[in-house]
């Protein structure tokens, strides 16, 4: 052990530009990956925190009257993880020895207990929880209750249910005070105070001064009173929203908390899913370069295993020796990548770059280890395997042939079965590992990233192939120095014969250069499709418009008079009347809406005014499934479900760029009014519909801006955006969200780099001699430095189109695994004039990798290489 110790540490040091090469390629492997989920843990964690401390349910349902058990129905919907009936209402709360006090005034919950623990409504912080089978009337009190009652657990608590009283409702489109039909006297029962509640969650409600019963119990309390049928529900997050939602649009008025969809919109499990593909691609690429540096170097240092194995060292300390290198290459690279790439997440968060976009703030920041180090562990497997397998063949070689400074260490065979040993490993066994360790985004999602692995195994497999022959490759690179040997005759003959004699180095490094090109043809179609995407939409949604908004509430009636005397605008769309239930709803004056989109049909207007009609946008049908004809519940403000009708699918009426929201619904204004009680008198936005081509220029907006300004002091100060405006920040938001995709195929691409200065420092460190002889016989260092560009050259043309063919094969294939839980139907487009500049990128890439390289051979002592080469 210390014989293999001191050889190992020995040969780290006496290489130290191999040495840090390695370790950097390691790290900068492994870093990539650590920090995209180290960056995507944090975006998730960041932005999902709840503003307060109070507790809310992921989503809270009333049912419609057709539904006869909710309870059962509920917990039979896939997505629904646990379910709870629940209500709350005013209760007077009084000491029962103590009635010369008046009741004070508290918040009543009535919970399923038995649910309760399961939905994470509360906490005990004194005494025991509620048990449902008990049979004393047990309670839970607040914090702050407890206090200004001076109670504990063990104590009696008298709740008396107030007489019932008249609620304010939207009736017939008038809030109204109605009142009960037959007005219940006060009720009072002793409960037992079973414990006392911390203050957090449900508990830090109304100041702690609340009281929490099971649901049985509570209802007996409130008999008579009608207190809505409401039910809390905990997600399970196996099951993608959409579905979820999908679901309990048939029977459900929903409310969702906003907070659980952090990260979980389709298009955003699309984002985040790709950002995992480029890591998935990003670690193949690093692995496969790490671990081919190391098993060639292992295979070129024949003269040293061989002499160690003269002097007497058995095969098995050699083996040790190298081993034990290994370790602390893998090591070393493992620690520098988990620092490197916390350094990155943490730097990329004070940049405010996210794996939700750009330009959210983040304040937390933790380490998810569960994740982490088995990356760590997968990484530094690797790189240990790529120099264990060699190991295994050191048996085969030939001392003789070592020491005469032949590579005959590895046989025809041994050397096929190193590539498909490779091969396997990074097609297939790198991907498993990778679904296993890091978890897909959501339910399509799995679907999304496994359509991914296997598009990533396919690219592994094409990567595989050449390492079997890699004969081929090295041939081409030869076919291609043909014609350089009539401007360049030494550096064209001398790269064509290190082509074929290296020809394993050669598609090493040829392919390292494909993965990046590839990834980087990939990421431009994705681009280019979503890009196209907002252009379908943008001109039925977005053509033709001029957006004002940042109104101060002005007349409707005296602003649509003001803007429909312009002769360039045909209508108005009434933006300011929405409301939330269980989706954005619009309401918009019919009388505007006739002239254009699926209104211009006569009895589609009759419905859409008379029957609940509700047209819905493109994106909503898409991901909750609403074709014309399906009944969708929604909660008005007279507290009861209806039933509202899909008309028809359209983008044509309703949208409003802030917040920017593409999943709604429109309703007739008279309906808005009638059931919500919102009332088109006021307007604080506006969209207005214009002539074909009228935002051509910005003459129609300055007409516009100058007759308002005329008509409403200030309005100067509104915002007016056209529609070919908001369509051109659309396309700049997709390209500025990707910037994080543009820096993970950068270290990618730093990953093929540091590939291809190992191999060819490598080279040269192993050539001494060669380079020794040739300098003896006359050859110039710039003959020498000009062989090993053209051969880096080579590689990086012949990687480039490899990258080429490869990134146009799989661009469908992600576009359709992106349009397939995105929602947005992706009409599939590929890179463009992209391409050339990823071929020229991947001849500067090969280029600039060799120059160190070549320095380092330059500066080589040409005499001392002849006598220790």
């Amino acid at each position: 052990m210390r014989l293999a110790s001191l050889l190992a540490f020995r040969s780290l040091l006496a290489r130290p530009s191999r040495t840090f090469f390695a370790v950097f390629g390691i790290a900068i492997g492994i870093a990539t990956v650590v920090g995209i989920f180290t960056l995507d843990h944090n975006t998730i964690l960041g932005l999902s925190q709840p503003s307060g401390s109070d507790w809310r349910a992921d989503i809270e349902v009333s049912p419609t009257v057709k539904t006869l058990d909710p309870r059962r129905d509920l917990a039979g919907i896939p997505g629904v993880a646990k379910v709870s009936a629940f209500f709350q209402n005013e209760v007077l709360a009084q000491l029962p020895d103590d009635s010369s006090k008046a009741p004070r005034r508290t918040r009543f919950y009535g919970i399923e207990t038995s649910e309760a623990k399961g939905l994470g409504v509360y906490r005990v912080e004194k005494g025991k929880d509620l048990d449902p089978h008990n049979r004393n009337q047990e309670i839970l009190i607040g914090n702050g209750l407890a206090e200004d009652l001076r109670l504990s657990p063990g104590d009696r608590l008298t709740l008396i249910r107030p007489p019932s009283s008249a609620k304010k409702l939207c009736v017939d489109g008038q809030i109204q005070l109605v009142h009960p039909d037959k007005p219940l006297p006060p009720r009072a029962e002793t409960f037992l105070v079973a414990g006392i509640l911390a203050r957090e969650r449900l508990g830090a409600r109304s100041r702690g001064r609340l009281v929490i019963a099971d649901y049985a119990r509570g209802r007996d309390l409130f008999e008579g009173v009608n207190i809505g049928e409401t039910f809390v529900i905990k997600r399970d997050p196996r099951v993608d929203i959409e579905r979820l939602k999908m679901s309990l649009g048939e029977s459900y008025s929903y409310d969702i908390n906003r907070q659980i969809l952090v990260g979980q919109a389709a298009d955003e499990r699309a984002f985040r899913n790709g950002v995992r593909f480029a890591g998935l691609l990003t670690m193949v690429l690093g692995l496969f370069v790490i671990f081919h540096t190391l098993s060639i170097a292992l295979i070129e240092r024949v003269r040293e295993i061989s002499t160690l194995h003269a002097l007497g060292t058995t095969r098995r300390q050699i083996a040790g020796v190298f081993f034990l290198e290994a370790c602390i290459l893998a090591l070393l690279g493992g620690v520098a990548g988990l620092g490197l790439g916390a350094a990155i997440a943490k730097i990329l968060l004070k940049l405010k770059i996210t794996t939700l976009g750009v330009g959210k703030n983040i304040e937390v920041f933790e380490i998810p280890w569960g994740t982490v180090l088995p990356l760590i562990g997968v990484g530094c497997a690797m790189a240990l395997l790529g120099s264990v397998y060699p190991i295994l063949r050191l048996k085969k070689g030939s001392s003789a042939a070592g020491l005469g400074g032949e590579q005959a260490f590895e046989s025809n065979e041994g050397s096929r079965g190193f590539r498909f040993f490779s091969a396997v490993l990074l097609a297939f066994a790198l991907p498993l590992l990778y679904i296993i360790v890091v978890p897909s985004v959501g339910e399509f999602a799995a679907t999304f990233a496994t359509t991914l692995f296997i598009g990533t195994g396919f690219l592994s497999l094409l990567v595989g192939l050449p390492l079997l022959v890699p004969e081929v490759l090295a041939r081409m690179g030869a076919w291609f120095a043909k014609p350089l040997q009539r401007w360049f005759p030494f550096a064209g003959l001398l790269a064509s014969r290190t082509l074929l004699e290296r020809p394993t180095r050669i598609a090493v490094g040829i392919i390292g250069v494909a993965m990046v090109a590839t990834a980087f043809i990939v990421l431009k179609g994705m681009t280019n499709s979503l890009s196209a995407e907002i252009d379908v939409w943008s001109d039925v949604a977005l053509k033709d418009r001029l957006f004002i908004t940042d109104i101060p509430d002005v007349d409707y009636e005296t602003f649509k008079g003001v803007v429909l005397d312009h002769p360039e605008v045909l209508s108005i769309e009434h933006g300011s009347m929405r409301t939330y239930a269980p989706f954005l709803i619009v309401g918009i004056p019919d009388d505007q809406l006739r002239d254009y989109g699926p209104l211009q049909n006569e009895n589609l207007l009759h419905r859409f005014r008379e029957r609940r009609g509700i047209i819905v946008s493109g994106r909503l049908a898409t991901d909750l499934g609403y074709l014309p004809g399906d009944e969708i519940p929604i909660r008005t403000g007279r507290g009861v479900v209806e039933l509202f009708i899909v008309i028809a699918v359209s983008d044509d009426y309703g949208y409003a760029p802030h917040p920017d929201e593409r999943l709604y619904g429109v309703i007739s204004a008279r309906t808005m009014a009638n059931d919500f009680c919102v009332k088109p008198t006021r307007v604080n936005r506006v969209s207005l519909r214009l002539k074909d081509g009228s935002d051509d220029d910005g003459k129609v907006l300055a007409d516009l801006r100058s007759k308002l300004e005329l008509a409403f002091p200030g309005a100067g100060k509104w915002r007016y955006e056209s529609g070919r405006f908001i369509h051109d920040f659309f396309r700049y938001d997709i390209d500025r969200d990707f910037f994080l995709f543009d820096i993970i195929l950068g270290l990618s691409a730093l990953l093929a780099a540091m590939g291809l200065l190992n191999g060819q420092l490598l080279s040269a460190l192993e050539r001494r001699k060669e380079f020794g002889i040739l300098r003896a016989l006359g050859a110039e260092p710039r003959q020498i430095a000009g062989a090993t560009l053209v051969e880096a050259s080579l590689t990086g043309i012949i990687g480039g189109l490899l990258g080429l063919l490869m990134g146009s094969i799989l661009s469908p294939l992600v576009i359709g695994a992106l349009e397939l839980v995105s929602g947005l139907p992706l009409p599939t487009r590929g890179a463009g004039w992209f391409s050339l500049y990823v071929l020229i990128g991947s001849w500067a890439l090969a280029v600039l990798a060799v120059l160190y390289p070549i320095w380092r051979t330059n500066r080589l002592d040409p005499v001392a290489d002849l006598r220790t080469g």
